[in-house]
């Protein structure tokens, strides 16, 4: 129940201009009751309150990826460095609870598909 870096899930991004922001691109694609935030640097940029983002209380899941249903998701998220320097941003992820009938899970393959990336791109201020 405590976030965690997804595995694969982290790129290091330097800006060209310190008065730059940059928008982080996420898309996962995840399975069961869980919730997923962007950090820069160790640092949460989501600002996520909940411990669980994606819940369906419809399903019997008996583990994140038996019973639960499938999502993709994306989204932005901003960030402003203020510098030039490498910053790495990362997805992180928790399940809703410590049972396997609310674990959670992102990233699961179908046929060697990877779903789920992260990207970055400055935008001059």
């Amino acid at each position: 129940t405590s976030f965690v870096s997804a595995t694969g899930g982290s790129v290091s991004f330097a800006c060209d201009y310190s008065d730059s922001i940059v928008l982080v691109y996420v898309q996962v694609m995840v399975g069961g009751k869980g919730a997923i935030r962007v950090t820069a640097d160790g640092t949460d940029i989501t600002n996520s309150t909940h411990s669980y983002m994606w819940y369906d209380g419809t399903t019997t899941q008996s583990n994140w990826n038996n019973g639960s249903v499938r999502r993709i998701a994306s989204w932005n998220e901003v960030h402003a460095p203020a510098s030039t320097s490498s910053v790495t941003y990362s997805v992180q992820y928790r399940a809703y609870t410590n049972t396997n009938a609310n674990a959670f899970g992102i990233n699961e393959l179908f046929n060697g598909a990877n779903w789920s990336y992260i990207e970055c791109v400055e935008i001059k201020a």
